[in-house]
């Protein structure tokens, strides 16, 4: 069984060799002329990750999965939880925790990514003329000001229901800060289509007589 083939244009001492063993290395890396990684688990074509382009084939592989016996667990929530890959939308600079643990042997391995966001202006400026008592914080029932979203999470087609009918704006925002939809309308009920936009997390914004709620949203693909 071979993982991975790599070609140095120079002699790798002991130690080197030792620590190159279980990380991934970077292409372009100095003195790296062929590096290829036996992990894409099909076909019969390998990519040279050193840069330099000199793919391989190879002639009925039989392809076994790495770290097929690994659970992945992320923190703070991801979607999904568990995975090598998984979709994270952060509002604000996050820290992402990922423990691999061998189901063979109970060993675990921890990797921290810090992740920065870019603050998102419109958000940011538009909160300022929120209401304080219009506003709903994190940690507030949604329902307390009678105002319902569900499905939360969905893929884009979502229900707003509010206490009693009212004329009222509603804006989807997304990380960025963009406006990406908006609905006006006077009801106690809005069905709202949104399958056009991405999986990401964005801001509901339910406005009214000049105040303005609002909250967090999951489109989920």
């Amino acid at each position: 069984m071979i993982d991975e083939f790599k070609i140095w244009n120079a002699m790798r001492t002991e130690t080197q060799i030792k620590e190159g063993m279980n990380i991934i290395i970077g292409a372009n890396t100095p003195g790296l002329m062929l590096y290829l990684q036996m992990h894409d688990g099909e076909g019969t074509s390998i990519m040279d990750k050193s840069g330099k382009g000199l793919h391989a084939s190879v002639t009925s592989p039989s392809w076994t999965m790495p770290y097929s016996n690994l659970i992945y667990t992320w923190t703070p929530a991801t979607t999904p939880q568990t995975g090598a890959t998984v979709l994270a939308t952060p509002m604000a600079n996050t820290t992402y925790s990922l423990i691999a643990t061998s189901q063979e042997s109970g060993c675990q391995g921890s990797y921290s990514l810090p992740v920065k966001v870019k603050p998102s202006p419109c958000i940011a400026d538009r909160s300022r003329l929120v209401d304080e008592e219009s506003s709903v914080s994190e940690g507030e029932d949604v329902m307390s000001h009678g105002v319902h979203i569900y499905p939360n999470p969905n893929d884009g087609s979502f229900i707003i229901s509010l206490k009693e009918a009212q004329q009222v704006t509603i804006e989807i925002i997304d990380a960025k800060g963009n406006k990406v939809k908006e609905v006006k309308g006077s009801a106690d009920q809005f069905n709202i289509d949104a399958l056009n936009l991405s999986a990401g997390l964005y801001a509901v914004n339910i406005i009214t007589n000049g105040k303005m709620i609002s909250r967090k949203m999951t489109i989920i693909k």
